[in-house]
């Protein structure tokens, strides 16, 4: 199977346009589109990825004064977004 890549914009009514495709004209091709990494909103929660330098004592309970930490800064953030 021959692949072929390319990167364009969606149009603002949502429309994908391919030209100059290195087919026969009138082949029947399979399209898979994938979003880029750059710019897919959904990748907002990567952006931790590679940031822990050290785990200290991963499996260990969390103190209960630190639990409450978290939990208060948690809500803090959350209430803040609205």
């Amino acid at each position: 199977m021959l692949a072929y890549r390319t990167t364009t914009t969606i149009s603002e009514v949502g429309v994908l346009q391919l030209e100059k495709l290195p087919f026969p004209v009138g082949s029947i091709v399979e399209i898979i589109v994938l979003a880029n990494e750059a710019t897919d909103s959904s990748q907002e929660h990567r952006l931790l990825r590679d940031s822990i330098v050290k785990y200290e004592s991963p499996t260990e309970p969390v103190d209960q004064d630190d639990w409450t930490v978290m939990t208060v800064q948690e809500s803090h953030s959350k209430s803040n977004r609205s």
